[in-house]
């Protein structure tokens, strides 16, 4: 664990909720992680897609795809440090504004726990090594359910 903390803590991305110090609370045995400041007036992507969802409309494609590049970017700045996010999900993206968006949520589940299902790759449920092809994986079916306002299963 303390090697992912570390590769976490030489991440800094402007499309990545930076992590600033980590400690463990005394007596609680928890990870307490300090991240930079996140004003995120536009919440988390999975508002947004609630929001429009009760339009009855997928959020627009534009929109869609100016998120879509920059979650790759943070991603691949993750991935190059050797970090792999493995619980990507619409409520780990946070809208800074109208159009940039931050990657949150690193290291939030512990293995043991099952995370929601709709995002994960099927290496996760087959016991397989997790890659930055699951990180991928889960892009996909975020971006398929923004563009066509469904779950991808």
């Amino acid at each position: 664990m303390k090697n992912d903390i570390d590769k976490m803590m030489t991440i800094e991305h402007e499309n990545i909720v930076n992590w600033v110090d980590v400690y463990y609370a005394p007596g609680q045995q928890k990870l307490i992680v300090i991240t930079d400041l996140c004003i995120c007036p536009y919440g988390q992507l999975q508002y947004q897609m609630e929001v429009w969802s009760g339009y009855g409309e997928p959020l627009p494609e534009p929109f869609t795809l100016v998120l879509l590049s920059q979650v790759m970017r943070g991603l691949n700045a993750a991935h190059e440090k050797g970090f792999f996010h493995l619980n990507l999900r619409p409520d780990n993206l946070f809208l800074m504004n109208d159009s940039d968006i931050k990657i949150g949520g690193f290291a939030t589940i512990p293995k043991e726990q099952n995370p929601p299902i709709f995002y994960q790759a099927p290496e996760y449920f087959l016991g397989e090594k997790l890659t930055s092809a699951a990180d991928i994986w889960s892009v996909g079916c975020i971006f398929h359910e923004l563009i066509s306002g469904q779950k991808t299963f």
